[in-house]
């Protein structure tokens, strides 16, 4: 889907693997805003938590039981990792 989209290369990104391997990295990396811990389990919850302080970061609160995925899902979880932004065009410059 993204490879015919008009999405510019870089725009999403996506990664496999274990939560808890990649959560502590991508929390501590300064290009990512924010992070879904779904599947890190407590521990590694808390272990991404502390490694997104560094970088300033939001760290969706996702509770301790993994969310019925069959269900429809909404775009709760989603909007809580997007931020909007305004920016002005000025005519006749």
């Amino acid at each position: 889907m993204l490879a015919t989209s008009d999405v510019p290369a870089g725009v999403a990104n996506v990664l496999s693997g274990s939560a808890l391997e990649l959560g502590p990295w991508l929390a501590s990396h300064a290009d990512v805003n924010a992070l879904d811990p779904i599947g890190a389990g407590p521990v590694g919850k808390v272990e991404i938590a502390r490694a997104a302080a560094d970088t300033v970061k939001r760290v969706l609160d996702t509770g301790d039981e993994e969310p019925d995925w069959i269900a429809r899902p909404g775009l709760t979880r989603l909007r809580n990792c997007l931020e909007a932004k305004t920016v002005w065009h000025p005519l006749g410059t």
